[in-house]
């Protein structure tokens, strides 16, 4: 099983991986054991194209596809999906949070860049920018 992403969740409590079959691990860092397994996609994809990003607090692991440009929510307390959102028509490429977790950031090989609010998973504002994204980074300033 290949891993396309790892990430810390930013307490240091778990570490969630996606592999390019869209399956979604969490493990406990403490005790490194496997704590849930999920699927991003139903199917394995054809694009190998998935990531993860966590929110500040912790409490919720946003997921991206390539297959299909879809976004989902997962919240950790009861390892549910709460949202899934399908606004990109290419490979989401980049994924990323605001400090204060009130909201998330996708951006696609379609060249949008969308702005997410988290409670609701509705779109707030995007921007074309007229070229393929392949990475996305914000660096907040406090």
């Amino acid at each position: 099983m290949e891993m396309l992403n790892v990430e810390f969740a930013p307490n240091g409590k778990y570490l969630a991986a996606i592999c390019q079959c869209s399956v979604i691990c969490l493990w406990e860092c403490g005790k490194f054991h496997l704590v849930h397994r999920f699927h991003h996609l139903e199917k394995p994809p054809k694009s190998s194209t998935n990531l993860l990003s966590w929110s500040p607090n912790s409490r919720y692991l946003l997921s991206g596809s390539g297959e299909d440009g879809s976004l989902k929510i997962w919240f950790l307390d009861n390892f549910c999906c709460i949202k899934e959102i399908s606004n990109h028509s290419r490979d989401i490429t980049a994924l990323c949070w605001s400090l204060d977790g009130k909201f998330f950031y996708s951006a696609s090989l379609d060249g949008w860049i969308r702005k997410y609010h988290s409670s609701s998973g509705l779109q707030k504002d995007s921007w074309n920018v007229h070229t393929k994204i392949t990475q996305m980074q914000i660096n907040w300033q406090r």
